[in-house]
């Protein structure tokens, strides 16, 4: 069941001067920024900008060296247990986090069994997803036995599974054709009706330009504010 706006856990995500250092290299410098429920904000940037690292700040599975990300004000150490923030936020990144030897209908049962989807609605919304991505015509073949793009498209299905209240999307149209990724875009930008908090990551800036609100460009480590705008 889709939750409303009213009952999400949070509707606003804040990071305020995160930095993060790992072994004296600085990959984050006091970044700033605000996303709210219903936006989609893009962030653009070179190899190496610290991106992914404000991800993974961001899902709270790293903690920044010096700074804090609030959700609704509060500090994610506000949130116990934790889990159930966690469970808020999903994440596509450059690993699928599927199980190679599973089918991408086995991953997403089970995935949508730890997403606490009831066992008499879970296999007409892992069909639902399947049928979104437009992966259900493959949906018995092994992840390992799938290419670059149908990977690609059943982690989506993942994250699409969850319906999360904060949606991190790391070059989520990577690997796919012409016509999948205008279905993933058309995905991501209903997520704006559904007061979903979206930050994408992409080097493909017509893709930013047809989702974004507003896009950010993060340069060694900091926010360019001359690189801000709408899109």
């Amino acid at each position: 069941m889709t939750a409303t706006h009213d009952t999400l856990p949070f509707h606003e995500v804040q990071a305020v001067d995160v930095s993060k250092i790992y072994d004296r290299i600085v990959a984050l410098r006091r970044v700033n920024f605000k996303a709210t429920a219903g936006t989609i904000t893009g962030i653009v940037g070179p190899n190496g900008a610290g991106k992914s690292t404000l991800f993974h700040i961001l899902s709270t599975l790293v903690a920044p060296s010096s700074g804090r990300v609030l959700f609704d004000g509060s500090d994610v150490s506000a949130w116990q247990p934790r889990s159930a923030l966690r469970g808020q936020i999903g994440m596509l990144g450059h690993q699928s986090f599927l199980y190679p030897d599973m089918t991408g209908e086995e991953n997403l049962t089970f995935f949508g069994t730890l997403f606490g989807i009831g066992r008499a609605d879970l296999p007409d919304a892992v069909k639902r997803v399947l049928e979104c991505v437009r992966m259900d015509h493959a949906k018995t073949r092994r992840v390992k036995h799938c290419s670059r793009g149908m990977t690609q498209r059943l982690a989506f299905a993942r994250v699409l599974l969850q319906d999360p209240t904060l949606w991190l999307l790391d070059e989520p149209t990577t690997g796919l054709d012409v016509d999948t990724r205008a279905a993933m875009l058309d995905i991501i930008s209903s997520q704006k009706v559904n007061k979903r908090i979206v930050v994408v990551i992409s080097h493909d800036p017509e893709a930013l330009h047809v989702v974004a609100d507003r896009v950010l460009r993060l340069d060694r480590g900091r926010i360019d504010d001359n690189g801000t705008g709408d899109t």
